[in-house]
């Protein structure tokens, strides 16, 4: 496995480092991302804290537990594309799939496709005619209204390649 990750938090004076956060540990082929949760600042949590421990935990888990043929990915020449609802609001499927299918043609690093993945979501998050997942949602929960654009968010997107 060969994978790389991008993080891109929304812009929050107090909270510069955002509430996203990805692991990659190559050598168990494992990754992860936590998607902190705004609302629990009510109880006094600050949920990019709770998620950045919980992937570094995480991290210490994967590395300190002992793998064995069971863990070894069979899913070879695969592309496994991660991410919080900063991507998965902001990007239709069919918009990944052409990317994933570009940057396939291209010979694109697993980097550069998360860069490119990333940055179509930070796109179409401030776009507010964008027909997006977060769109269709909002004008279904509002019969009444026609929403479009996207949703401001932290976006995190990890890329793998299955070897």
């Amino acid at each position: 496995m060969v994978a790389a990750s991008l993080y891109l938090p929304k812009e929050n004076p107090t909270k510069p480092l955002g509430e996203d956060a990805p692991f990659i540990h190559e050598l168990n082929q494992t990754i992860g991302v936590a998607d902190g949760v705004g609302g629990w600042i009510k109880e006094g949590i600050d949920a990019g804290i709770y998620a950045r421990e919980l992937m570094n935990n995480s991290l210490i888990a994967t590395d300190i537990e002992p793998t064995g043929d069971g863990n070894k990915v069979e899913k070879d020449n695969e592309i496994l594309i991660v991410g919080t609802d900063g991507m998965l609001d902001n990007v239709n499927e069919s918009e990944i799939e052409e990317i994933v299918r570009r940057g396939m043609d291209e010979k694109l690093k697993a980097k550069e496709l998360a860069s490119q993945i990333g940055n179509i979501s930070l796109y179409n998050s401030f776009d507010r005619f964008a027909d997006t997942p977060f769109s269709r949602v909002v004008e279904q929960e509002c019969v009444s209204q026609i929403h479009k654009g996207g949703k401001i968010d932290d976006i995190t997107v990890i890329v793998a390649y299955i070897q």
